[in-house]
């Protein structure tokens, strides 16, 4: 029988040597959802799915880390004049910029955000619900951004799926 026929041959060989993050409730189906293709193995590759509200980060086609996120919340809101839905970007894009500390933006305070498309980045927040609530970008708990900041690059793949 293929490993990749069941969920469970995929989900124990993928959480041999993982640093779990956030609460672990669930990261077995999550980790067993979808192999990671051969073209994506060459270099850290963060994978967001947007239905799970979660993140996993593969090195060499292995997870090193794997958390619950919050994610765009679909609201409308409105900061300085402009107005806007609360969505997060979906497709495959690289991180372009690292901020190393806190970071203040129109829309609130970030932690080590990573950046990966326009002005939206995976960053360490405070309040990361088990819901998406944020204005689009992808938040993680403190304890994760610390670790996402020392785990990413500059030319690093993100994936962002529904």
């Amino acid at each position: 029988m293929d490993r990749r026929s069941t969920s469970g041959g995929i989900a124990r060989s993928a959480l041999a040597g993982v640093a779990l993050a956030g609460p672990v409730a669930g990261l077995v189906l999550l980790v067993g959802t979808q192999p990671v293709q051969a073209h994506e193995r060459r270099k850290t590759t963060v994978v967001i799915d947007l239905s799970a509200q979660r993140l996993r980060v593969f090195r060499s086609g292995q997870v090193v880390l794997a958390t619950r996120v919050s994610a765009g919340s679909g609201r409308r809101y409105c900061v300085g004049g402009r107005c806007a839905t609360a969505t997060t970007p979906v497709g495959h894009f690289r991180v372009w910029r690292k901020v190393k500390a806190w970071h203040e933006s129109l829309l609130g305070l970030m932690y080590k955000p990573i950046y990966f498309y326009r002005g939206y980045s995976i960053h360490g927040s405070l309040s990361v619900p088990h819901h998406p609530d944020s204005h689009g970008c992808v938040r993680v708990p403190i304890e994760v951004g610390e670790k996402l900041s020392a785990l990413l690059h500059v030319g690093d793949r993100v994936i962002v799926r529904r």
